[in-house]
């Protein structure tokens, strides 16, 4: 039986490891061209005196153990020796006025922070955080499963995805705050 050829990767980012990983699994030889001095492309991060700039994942799907995904890390890194920091709060922008507003991770939070900057928003503000509740538990197909499963699974998540239409569906696309808080629908 003949082995597999040689195949070069350009990138030694994610992707680029990952797909190494598979390549060798499956008995290929593997030329893998990086063009920093170290691996990890944007999931790697450097420092600067006592600072640390951390450019890496901010979500990274399957670091929940027994989520969707966490295998598929498991074959190419050492996922569960990774400590994950759940930040409350996911970005803060600010104005050249130094005013501010916070997306928090919460979407309890997330909603009091919107109604204090934009009170008189508060029904749509109301609206559109319940839809992250709605949504917040829907499942997300597994790359394995066969098609017939995933399609039974999308065909599940229809009466979700119709309210989110409707959700859409009539809304203003520009709300009366500030801006900070100008939400658009394309």
């Amino acid at each position: 039986m003949k082995r597999p050829g040689k195949i070069t990767i350009i990138g030694g980012g994610i992707a680029g490891l990952c797909t190494a990983v598979y390549a060798r699994q499956s008995g290929y030889e593997v030329d893998l061209l990086e063009q920093h001095q170290s691996a990890g492309g944007l999931a790697t991060s450097w420092r600067r005196g006592e600072y640390t700039f951390e450019t890496c994942l901010h979500w990274l799907v399957g670091s929940n153990p027994g989520g969707t995904l966490h295998a598929e890390w498991r074959e190419v890194c050492d996922i569960d020796r990774l400590r994950f920091v759940d930040h409350e709060e996911f970005v803060r922008v600010e104005d050249e006025h130094g005013a501010s507003l916070h997306i928090y991770a919460d979407v309890d939070c997330l909603e009091a922070e919107l109604v204090k900057v934009a009170p008189e928003d508060e029904i749509e503000i109301r609206h559109f955080t319940n839809a992250i509740r709605q949504l917040v538990d829907l499942p997300m197909p597994h790359p394995d499963q066969p098609w017939l499963a995933r399609i039974a699974g999308m065909l599940k998540m229809l009466p979700d995805l119709c309210w989110l239409g409707s959700f859409w569906q009539g809304r203003p696309r520009v709300y009366a705050a500030g801006p900070l808080v100008i939400m658009t629908r394309s």
